[in-house]
């Protein structure tokens, strides 16, 4: 994955890829007739999957990791320290220099994920 091919991806995709980098499996769009819905009144239309979270059983809901600085968060700390080392580099990349890295919104954390965990 490169910087060009992740601009060109829908808000939906790119929440998909990075669910899919963090674990997350059989991941299917669900709405108000499927019945994982039917059945649970508390479930809201969107993407569910299984977690990469061993306490979680059964489908939920995956994290909105565009929005969430908290899910991105743990994305990055499951990274080994190499990994961590090239996530730094490209977020700096992204953001323009490492002081505004520490700012930086979580859709920038995700994109700086998938390159960093889909290298060209």
């Amino acid at each position: 994955m490169n910087h060009e091919k992740w601009v060109k991806l829908s808000d939906e995709s790119k929440n998909i890829k990075v669910a899919e980098l963090d674990g997350w499996t059989k991941i299917e769009y669900h709405n108000e007739l499927s019945p994982l819905l039917g059945r649970n009144d508390h479930f809201t239309e969107g993407y569910y999957g299984i977690s990469p979270n061993p306490n979680w059983s059964g489908t939920n809901p995956i994290p909105d990791y565009l929005n969430d600085l908290n899910a991105m968060h743990r994305c990055v700390s499951k990274l080994s320290e190499d990994d961590q080392w090239e996530y730094r580099g490209i977020l700096i990349g992204i953001v323009g220099d490492s002081r505004e890295a520490i700012d930086a919104i979580a859709a920038q954390r995700a994109e700086a994920f998938v390159l960093a965990m889909e290298p060209e």
